[in-house]
């Protein structure tokens, strides 16, 4: 589900199925949009109207690193707790978390992954959006033929064990993910695979295939990963935008776009951007879960657990970061 422009979201899902109907609502500290609640559940999910503008911290793509995203969450300053089986997720500033999709796959759990998020989606104190991998699970869930790749094996591994109303509830869930949010009144864009200024707002076909798999010109790089910056190049909008999808090595910023995807999975780290302040936390991934992963710009060097302070007058739009600004987090 995808916000139109002046900020209406229309009654349809990504994946099919029938509507989900919208409306607006008052919401502390902010105003959302109420969605039906999904099937066996008793709490909605909550997405938040363009206006919104946060706080939020907004995180690059997990892929079932459970572990290193409740690190990072309690590093952002989360408290974090446990109710009933339900994680309990609050912010002493009312911050917010902000997923940039690709829960699952690859990593050592999923499941508690997909729990975590929504119970902090259904709490107010999450918001996410889907990922490639997010919709390639859901419609395998569903009985879809769907190939068996990517990491998707080791997610239906993990999730073998669960009833079938389960899966079909985190089908629902992901099914009702929008796939790309606008925010801070058009001042910030979120899409797990970035999105052109051309489809901010819209809902178009082309809008959500672009936002959850992204753009490929056919061209690779050395490493075999697709070339998907191309429209982050041209790109000339006022807004920024934020994304994951394409593992990279170094943050940089390309005009007023940055991909926060730093390859936990693949031994790489978790991070997060603090929006407004435009500052990066990061943590390090315990292990390499999935070693194969090949990685943008090459392996990645170890790096102390660390603070990266990226604001915009400590770079230049365009010009890529090589060597941010680190502050030691003690």
């Amino acid at each position: 589900m995808c916000p139109q422009a002046g900020g209406q979201f229309p009654a349809h899902r990504i994946l099919g199925g029938t509507p989900v109907q919208a409306r607006e609502k008052a919401f502390n500290p902010s105003i959302y949009c109420e969605v039906t609640p999904m099937k066996d559940d008793d709490l909605p999910i909550f997405l938040p109207a363009p206006t919104d503008s946060g706080p939020f911290d907004i995180i690059g793509d997990v892929h079932g690193c459970l572990s290193e995203l409740l690190e990072l969450c309690t590093q952002l300053g989360y408290a974090i707790g446990r109710h009933d089986s339900r994680w309990l997720v609050t912010h002493p500033q009312a911050r917010r978390l902000l997923l940039l999709g690709d829960l699952v796959d690859f990593g050592p759990d999923s499941p508690g992954v997909l729990s975590f998020v929504q119970d902090a989606m259904k709490s107010g104190g999450g918001l996410c959006v889907l990922g490639d991998h997010d919709a390639r699970l859901a419609h395998a869930l569903r009985g879809a033929m769907v190939p068996v790749s990517n990491g998707l094996q080791r997610s239906l591994d993990q999730l073998q064990a669960t009833s079938l109303s389960t899966k079909a509830q985190i089908a629902e869930f992901l099914e009702n993910l929008p796939c790309h949010l606008v925010l801070d009144s058009g001042r910030l864009v979120v899409a797990h695979a970035g999105l052109p200024e051309r489809l901010h707002g819209s809902d178009s076909m082309e809008t959500r295939r672009f936002a959850v798999h992204g753009e490929s010109n056919q061209a690779f790089n050395v490493q075999g990963i697709p070339v998907r910056d191309r429209w982050a190049i041209e790109y000339l909008g006022e807004t920024t935008v934020v994304y994951g999808h394409t593992p990279v090595e170094a943050l940089r910023w390309i005009k007023r776009t940055i991909c926060i995807d730093t390859g936990c999975v693949f031994g790489g780290r978790l991070t997060a951007m603090r929006y407004p302040e435009r500052e990066f936390l990061s943590v390090p991934a315990r292990q390499a879960y999935y070693p194969k992963g090949a990685m943008e710009g090459g392996s990645f060097s170890a790096l102390s657990n660390t603070q990266i302070r990226l604001g915009l007058q400590e770079a230049r739009y365009g010009v890529p970061i090589e060597q941010p600004t680190i502050h030691i987090h003690r």
